[in-house]
């Protein structure tokens, strides 16, 4: 397995942490009705469609053509970068909800 297949099996995999991350977030925002909250961001049906198109994504590069290319390195780095900003994104959502109920 050449260095770039390692390199993209990793983001794969770090990239399936990630929405399996996400998942867990949706489920908690969704028990704690975050999008009933007044200007609690972000929109959850917008981040599930995000989600969905990311892990379309994901399946994608799992399934492209072995050995990877320096493109496909590329795009699993990029992918893994964007689903760990949007599960940053739900933590940060949760937070301020949970902190403006104590109050």
């Amino acid at each position: 397995m050449s260095h770039i297949d390692r390199l993209v099996e990793q983001h794969i995999r770090e990239s399936e942490s990630h929405l399996k991350h996400i998942d867990e977030m949706l489920e908690k925002a969704r028990a704690a009705k975050l999008d009933s909250q007044p200007g609690a961001t972000p929109d959850l049906a917008k981040v599930a469609h995000d989600r969905m198109r990311l892990a379309q994504e994901l399946h994608g590069l799992r399934n492209a053509p072995r050995p990877a290319s320096d493109e496909v390195a590329e795009r699993s780095k990029g992918l893994k970068g964007m689903l760990q900003a949007v599960g940053t994104e739900l933590e940060k959502a949760l937070v301020a909800v949970v902190d403006q109920n104590r109050h």
